[in-house]
C-alpha cells in the first residue's frame, strides 16, 4: 500500500474477475488494484481487482467498489456510487468545494478526474500521484488479494 493509506478491518481486495476452482491462475495473471496516496477504505468494504482508488478518496464501510473511484470522492453502497467529495482532512465538502480547515478544491476536468487542490494544500504531495499501489509500478507493492 502507498503511505499513507488507511484500510479499516475486514476490507477485502479481490485479485481475479473470473475465479474458477479448476483453472488456477499464476500471480502475473492477477489484475492489480491501485490505492493512491491518502485514500481511506472503510471496514468490510470489497475492492474488486482492476480498479483504482484515487488520492484522498473515501470508500465507506461495506461499499463494493466495482469501478474506479476519483480523487477526493466519497463512495458508498453496492455497487459503490459517488455521494459527494471529501477534503484531505476527511471532512465532507459542500457545493463550494471548500473546507473549514482552509483547503479548497476545483474539478480536475471530467467526473472521473475528481478534484484538484487549489488552496491550503502545501502539506499534500504533488497532484500527479500516479499508481501508488501496483505490481512493481514505481517501486510500489501489489495490493493484497
Amino acid at each position: 500500500m502507498s503511505e499513507p493509506v488507511f484500510v479499516h478491518p475486514n476490507a477485502v481486495f479481490t485479485n481475479d474477475l473470473v475465479p474458477r476452482a479448476a483453472h488456477k491462475k499464476r500471480p502475473d495473471e492477477f489484475l492489480p488494484t491501485l490505492v493512491e496516496w491518502g485514500a481511506t477504505i472503510g471496514a468490510n468494504a470489497t475492492i474488486v481487482c482492476g480498479t483504482t482508488i484515487g488520492a484522498h478518496a473515501f470508500v465507506a464501510a461495506g461499499a463494493v467498489v466495482t469501478r474506479d473511484v476519483p480523487p477526493y470522492a466519497l463512495v458508498a453502497g453496492n455497487p459503490a456510487r459517488r455521494l459527494g467529495w471529501v477534503c484531505a482532512c476527511g471532512e465532507r465538502l459542500g457545493p463550494g468545494l471548500s473546507c473549514g480547515c482552509g483547503r479548497s478544491y476545483r474539478r480536475a476536468g471530467s467526473e472521473a478526474a475528481g478534484l484538484a487542490p487549489t488552496a491550503g494544500a502545501a502539506d499534500l504531495p504533488p497532484t500527479s500521484y500516479g499508481a501508488a499501489v501496483s505490481r512493481g509500478s514505481r517501486g510500489a507493492l501489489h495490493a493484497p488479494g
